[in-house]
């Protein structure tokens, strides 16, 4: 007889499902509307949190050796380098962590995987003198850290990723 809207509908991501400690950054908005929210550090890098939603496109890895060889062969056509590639743990969900360097940019990402979405926060940094990749591993330690998930979100599928062993 009565009906209850919305019970036991899934919870749905956006980008205000993830928050970060951004003291320090200045806000540059939305440029892609709720896909990417943009903030720029003292240091002129870019920050980042991107929504994707559609299944990640990660490759299907049993180990982190396999993860590292994906991202090397990648790079190498890119004319890029790996740098690291680590499984972590961001507000206790897996996540993976990669820095990459194109040309003389730093590139860190910190990549949240559920079945069917992913969160992304990512840093740019520009190669000069002020060491980007420690700015980089600086920043990208920083918002994982700090990162919060909704709980509704947490609850979702997640992504089968290799065990860091």
């Amino acid at each position: 007889m009565f009906g209850f809207a919305g019970r036991n509908t899934p919870a749905r991501p956006t980008l205000d499902s993830i928050r970060f400690e951004t003291a320090g950054l200045r806000p540059r908005g939305e440029p892609m509307p709720g896909k990417t929210r943009a903030w720029g550090t003292p240091d002129g890098d870019g920050v980042g949190v991107y929504l994707f939603a559609r299944p990640p496109n990660l490759p299907r890895a049993r180990t982190l050796a396999e993860l590292r060889a994906h991202y090397d062969a990648l790079m190498e056509e890119e004319g890029g380098t790996v740098v690291d590639v680590a499984l972590i743990r961001v507000d206790a969900c897996d996540a993976l962590r990669t820095i990459v360097t194109v040309g003389f940019t730093y590139v860190g990402s910190v990549t949240i995987p559920f079945r069917d979405f992913s969160f992304v926060l990512k840093i740019q940094a520009a190669d000069d003198t002020r060491d980007p990749e420690a700015r980089t591993r600086r920043a990208l330690d920083h918002m994982a850290a700090t990162a919060r998930l909704d709980a509704s979100i947490k609850a979702l599928p997640g992504f089968a990723l290799p065990s860091p062993a």
